[in-house]
């Protein structure tokens, strides 16, 4: 195959980063804003739930940031990386690139390709670790701190992910509160929903970035093994005059 078909081929992986890049910022963006002012973060958990009466935990959620931001950047990075990749498709695909004298910039921009691709998958692949680990000790994977208490009643402070708050502690609990609206409900379904879905798009940007970083290697070292035979293809070369005219 030849090195421009590869070069060209190279668009595929790149504008796919480009809107997965752009959709994970998107839905990082949306979670965190349902997440933070739009569904309710407040829960009573009685400890006899049928009466409704005795001993209650007075809940108040905090979220941790380190999955959200990791997303955040990883998408971010994408965009750049995908726009930095489109830069050097542009300068490679001159065939003035082919002269021994640009040897220099075909090793520049295949670098600099390799290099946007490792941050990204180094990003995702953090923020897909942190989504799992980002773990505290009670059942829906919070980290609960009691605050005081007053009476029956025991204040505490809940830190969990995005994810788990969504998925899992709000998803049991508001349902049960009195003043929860359906639409308050129907909000907390849709926020987990997107953060599942960036926690899953992970795997898929390092699967794209990797496809674009055997894309452009494989036209690089096309390109290298066949620069000889498509530089002496452009030029006619008489050995005994000592001419060489382009054809």
């Amino acid at each position: 195959m030849r090195y421009e078909t590869l070069l060209k081929l190279t668009l595929i992986p790149m504008i796919a980063l480009f809107w997965i890049s752009l959709v994970t910022i998107a839905l990082s963006a949306l979670y965190w804003i349902y997440g933070d002012w739009v569904v309710p973060r407040y829960a009573k958990i009685y400890k006899n739930p049928t009466t409704r009466q005795g001993e209650v935990d007075d809940v108040f959620i905090d979220f941790t940031t380190p999955a959200t931001d990791a997303s955040i950047v990883a998408g971010c990075l994408g965009v750049m990386t995908a726009i930095g990749a489109f830069v050097a498709f542009i300068k490679l695909r001159s065939q003035q690139m082919d002269s021994a004298y640009n040897a220099a910039n075909r090793r520049f921009w295949n670098g600099f390709v390799f290099l946007l691709c490792a941050s990204v998958i180094g990003s995702a692949l953090a923020a897909l670790i942190t989504y799992f680990t980002d773990v505290g000790n009670d059942q829906f994977g919070c980290l609960r701190q009691n605050s005081g208490r007053s009476g029956k009643t025991t204040f505490v402070n809940a830190l969990c992910s995005r994810e788990r708050a969504a998925c899992g502690f709000l998803k049991e609990h508001l349902p049960r509160q009195p003043s929860t609206s359906a639409l308050d409900i129907a909000r907390n379904d849709l926020t987990c929903t997107m953060t599942v879905a960036v926690k899953w798009l992970q795997p898929v940007l390092i699967v794209v970035t990797l496809l674009l970083v055997a894309m452009f290697a494989a036209q690089a070292f096309v390109r290298k093994r066949t620069r000889d035979e498509r530089t002496e293809k452009d030029f006619d070369v008489d050995i005994d005059a000592g001419v060489v005219t382009p054809m």
